[in-house]
């Protein structure tokens, strides 16, 4: 049976109620959320984890940043037309 991306979307969200700190969990919220086109969305998850942790003094890892940063630039990169010309970074 195929897995439905909403569906596994909802129950991430409903998982923070109960783990609301939990890196992880932002992690893959944010992996659904571009498997559904929603890139819009990752910075405002990554936001509410940065909001989150703080509360405890904390920040989000290494990893969960980097995740955020790959997911958006891909996000960038495909919706970016190639017009020929090396693009300057």
């Amino acid at each position: 049976m195929r897995q439905d991306p909403q569906q596994t979307l909802d129950l991430l969200e409903r998982a923070l109620v109960f783990d609301p700190h939990n890196d992880l969990l932002y992690r893959d919220i944010m992996r659904v959320q571009d498997r559904l086109g929603r890139a819009d969305a990752i910075p405002r998850t990554l936001a509410l984890l940065t909001t989150r942790l703080a509360e405890l003094g904390e920040q989000p890892t290494r990893e969960t940043l980097d995740l955020a940063t790959r997911l958006l630039q891909r996000h960038t990169a495909e919706s970016t037309p190639y017009s020929g010309q090396a693009l300057e970074t």
